[in-house]
């Protein structure tokens, strides 16, 4: 399972947005990723203004994406014993 940036993105934009929502997000997120003077802030806030929508849902869905990434696989952590063995 992924973190579902898009997912949670999707939830919090008007309709005529949802489809577009996920492409705005990951490219938000490819830059972020690949600069390394990018902050998590400055992700949240390109997000919200190619969303047009509000900067103070951006700790929301940071926490709900967080959440997510905190997660533990069972089936992965086998998998990585068994990579290092």
């Amino acid at each position: 399972e992924d973190a579902n940036l898009k997912g949670t993105i999707a939830e919090r934009v008007p309709a005529e947005l949802k489809e577009s929502a996920g492409k705005i997000a990951k490219d938000q997120w490819n830059i972020f990723r690949d600069d390394p003077n990018a902050s998590k802030a400055s992700f949240w806030s390109a997000v919200c203004k190619g969303l047009d929508i509000s900067e103070d849902l951006a700790s929301e869905m940071d926490s709900q994406i967080c959440a997510t990434l905190r997660t533990t696989f069972p089936e992965t952590l086998a998998v990585l014993r068994r990579a290092k063995a």
